[in-house]
């Protein structure tokens, strides 16, 4: 399976040159941009693996024209499941000429998970990668178009000719080249090369006399549009003043009228108020949470934990511990740890408490713990035995107090 990740350097170049002359502006075609071998992005038998799991549903597979006549029900645990892929016809439609598409392979590839997650974080807004896997000849159905997201296309296997316009944004997502002048890019793309192209490029790709396998990596940066009504609807859905219910018959009154205004007024002056770098600031943030896939290791680290011997490095966890006071040679510990949840690509952020009574010792242990120490469970707490040490680090573990960690050589 492929394993490796392509850096941002290796899709842009220079990252001041691309956002000052690039984005959002002009399509940036790199020759031999992904170093060694761009294979180990993806390859043609990843899909084939993918293909044949049995696991692969509808919509993660699109053929041009052909939606119904590759799906299949399987029975799972008894219970039919219909909307499965069927590896078999969608080869034979490979095999006639057709051009697949696999969406989201960023959902089943930790390299391409991890590729998204870097553009999440550059450009605060989500990020797919969708392959499509070409027959020699093949007749792209898609057309002349423009796409509303910006593209980072990716060439790993044949070549496939782009014919690509400067930007259009505004104008119908279809055209007829004729009717869009000369192409600023005419060329053939081969494995390695990076094409950027910018929200609303217009594009005609045809395939040539070998299969071709592309990545279209897209990223929908959000508008200036788009953040404003995220702040305006902070500021609505937060002050009272704007929740009333009007009326609105045929015959409006100029009382409501007179109210619109007086709340118009009321908005422009809270955003007069807001202070713009740490809004924007505050949104980035919001994009960013909201766009980057979880990576939580929760099954490895419990197993991890119950791994650990007496010779393991032990070192703070993520959770925040606040320690009470001392009584009867017990100390009550208030554990702290904020959980995220994603819903409708927003993220909701809520804090966990939870107390516990240790004997004085475990806390001393704790509170003299800075960060960036890594001790074993006996050096940390001294309460009897190297096993009963390393059976309470353990339990402060598995209460993400302590991360059990490799020790460093000496």
């Amino acid at each position: 399976m492929s394993t490796r990740a392509p850096v941002f350097d290796e899709l842009v170049g220079d990252e001041q040159v691309f956002f000052r002359e690039y984005f959002d502006r002009m399509p940036l075609l790199r020759r031999a941009a992904i170093q060694g071998d761009v294979r180990e992005v993806l390859r043609a038998e990843d899909l084939d693996e993918l293909l044949h799991r049995e696991s692969l549903r509808l919509p993660y597979v699109s053929i041009f024209g052909r939606e119904s006549s590759y799906q299949v029900s399987r029975l799972i645990h008894g219970k039919p499941v219909t909307d499965c892929v069927a590896p078999e016809r969608v080869h034979e439609h490979f095999l006639s000429g057709a051009t697949i598409q696999w969406y989201s392979m960023n959902h089943f590839f930790p390299n391409l998970r991890e590729l998204t997650s870097m553009l999440a974080r550059k450009f605060a807004s989500r990020s797919e990668v969708i392959a499509f896997l070409s027959a020699a000849g093949a007749k792209e159905s898609a057309g002349c178009h423009q796409d509303p997201v910006d593209l980072f296309i990716i060439q790993v296997e044949g070549t496939k000719n782009w014919k690509v316009w400067v930007p259009r944004k505004g104008e119908p997502t279809s055209h007829e080249p004729d009717e869009l002048g000369e192409p600023l890019i005419d060329t053939d793309l081969a494995p390695g090369d990076v094409l950027y192209m910018p929200y609303g490029t217009p594009h005609l790709v045809s395939s040539k006399n070998a299969m071709s396998l592309h990545l279209s990596v897209a990223v929908k940066p959000r508008k200036w549009s788009e953040l404003l009504i995220d702040i305006v609807g902070d500021i609505v859905n937060g002050d009272a003043a704007f929740r009333g219910f009007p009326y609105l018959d045929e015959q409006l009154s100029d009382e409501q009228a007179d109210t619109l205004e007086r709340l118009a007024g009321l908005l422009a002056e809270r955003i007069a108020l807001i202070d713009p770098k740490a809004r924007l600031q505050q949104l980035a943030r919001a994009g960013r949470d909201a766009a980057v896939p979880s990576n939580g290791h929760v099954f490895g680290d419990a197993a991890g934990i119950d791994r650990a011997q007496k010779t393991t490095g032990f070192k703070r966890g993520p959770a925040e511990v606040l320690f009470g006071d001392t009584d009867d040679g017990t100390c009550t510990l208030e554990i702290r740890k904020t959980t995220s949840a994603s819903m409708d690509g927003k993220v909701e952020h809520s804090i966990r408490r939870t107390r516990i009574k240790v004997p004085e010792k475990i806390a001393a242990g704790l509170r003299h713990m800075t960060e960036g120490d890594i001790l074993t469970a006996e050096d940390v707490f001294p309460v009897g035995d190297a096993e009963r040490s390393l059976e309470v680090a353990k339990s402060l573990a598995r209460m993400d107090i302590l991360q059990p960690v490799r020790l460093p050589s000496r």
